[in-house]
């Protein structure tokens, strides 16, 4: 009967491996804070939007105020430097500048609520912006926390890995071709350690007491469910 406990040795190295394996891999890259800064540019991109459009209104109607204040500057002179004398055509620029008085009023109106508009939506893009970086600095620092985690589990298997050759020359030529067997077919782990209720501490499986004594004798048993070798607990040294 082959000796278990180099095999046994090899199997911790190995479960170790699988695990830190799957902590790296499942390791996660900060998916609420990825999805909440999402919602956040969302959000800040319409609060530019509307400061950006409300200025640009704010603009072209100071612009456009300008252009009427000229223009009834400009029939005025008409009207009353003495050049226009026919009645009618005194009375069409009348009414031209009483339309352009109008819309004069009603752009004075509008730029008078743009005053006040504009400032407060650039004030809601500003705190959009800075929460957006707040939210961004957090992922940044919480992705680089990823990062050092997952280097310390790579430096982690490194070190194990480097250790399995010299573990895998002390089992059993034969008995260590079974276990990689078992261990390629189920996921990397080829051992399971029968627990102190009698279940397979891999599956979970009640394992029949023959089975539980043979293991206990230090001989080679299988789970019937799992089908990973058996081993009883080691104490710590």
């Amino acid at each position: 009967m082959p000796d278990l406990f180099p095999l046994i040795n090899l199997h911790k190295v190995d479960a170790a491996m699988v695990d830190i394996k799957r902590r790296h891999d499942h390791m996660d890259p900060g998916r609420e804070l990825i999805a909440e800064l999402q919602a956040l540019r969302q959000i800040h991109a319409e609060a530019k939007a509307e400061a950006d459009r409300l200025a640009g209104e704010l603009k072209d109607a100071e612009l456009e105020q300008k252009s009427v204040e000229e223009k009834i500057a400009k029939i005025d002179k008409q009207l009353y430097g003495g050049k226009v004398v026919n009645p009618r055509e005194v009375e069409t620029f009348q009414r031209e500048i009483e339309s352009l008085k109008h819309h004069r009023e009603a752009l004075d109106e509008r730029i008078l609520e743009l005053w006040e508009l504009v400032p407060a939506a650039q004030a809601l893009e500003k705190e959009h912006s800075e929460h957006l970086s707040h939210k961004q600095a957090e992922l940044d620092a919480y992705q680089n926390r990823v990062v050092e985690q997952r280097t310390l589990l790579a430096d982690s298997y490194k070190k194990l890995a480097a250790q399995r050759p010299d573990l895998a020359k002390a089992v059993d030529p034969g008995l260590l071709r079974q276990y990689d067997a078992i261990r390629q077919k189920y996921g990397g782990i080829g051992m399971a350690e029968v627990l102190d209720s009698g279940a397979c501490g891999s599956c979970g499986t009640t394992l029949p007491r023959r089975t539980v004594v043979a293991v206990a004798e230090d001989r080679l048993e299988h789970c019937e469910s799992c089908h990973r070798l058996l081993f009883k607990a080691v104490p710590a040294v």
